[in-house]
């Protein structure tokens, strides 16, 4: 890569589930631009070869960790409650884990979110785009915890 095309990205700071889709771009596009994106993706893939030896793809890994793991200093004790082993160089490993642990809902929290769709008000909103912005965030938040709303209730 040439100076000129050198991009410096830093990911987003994962918050939390708030920002979970926001911090899987921003890792996602960070990796890509540093060539490490295939360490998460498909590790298996990886093999040694005469331009790619072993130490260079243990140096890559490695990397790619430190680059997923500085992102999640704000989830760190949640992560660590979850059983995460912090001091793993691989990956996929890191990867995985954050989207194991931190999407999770409970039961309840699903529950909330769909008695708050079942029964939003608009009166409680300053203006129609606040009003029909909730409404899209919860039917699409409900949809990705897997309790999608029927078309003809949400019309």
């Amino acid at each position: 890569m040439e100076s000129s095309d050198r991009i410096d990205i830093k990911p987003a700071q994962l918050k939390g589930e708030e920002n979970i889709a926001e911090w899987k771009s921003s890792a996602k596009k960070a990796l890509i631009i540093m060539d490490l994106w295939e360490y998460v993706e498909d590790p298996e893939s990886i093999v040694p070869t005469a331009e790619l030896t072993a130490k260079r793809i243990t140096i890559n890994k490695t990397r790619a960790s430190v680059v997923i793991q500085n992102t999640l200093s704000k989830v760190r004790q949640r992560l660590l409650n979850a059983g995460w082993d912090e001091d793993s160089c691989e990956p996929k490993y890191h990867w995985d884990m954050v989207l194991k642990v931190i999407p999770a809902v409970s039961q309840e929290a699903i529950g909330d979110l769909v008695v708050e769709f079942a029964t939003i008000n608009p009166e409680r909103y300053k203006t129609l785009d606040d009003f029909l912005g909730r409404i899209q965030w919860l039917r699409r938040r409900l949809e990705e915890l897997g309790a999608p709303c029927s078309e003809t209730y949400s019309t």
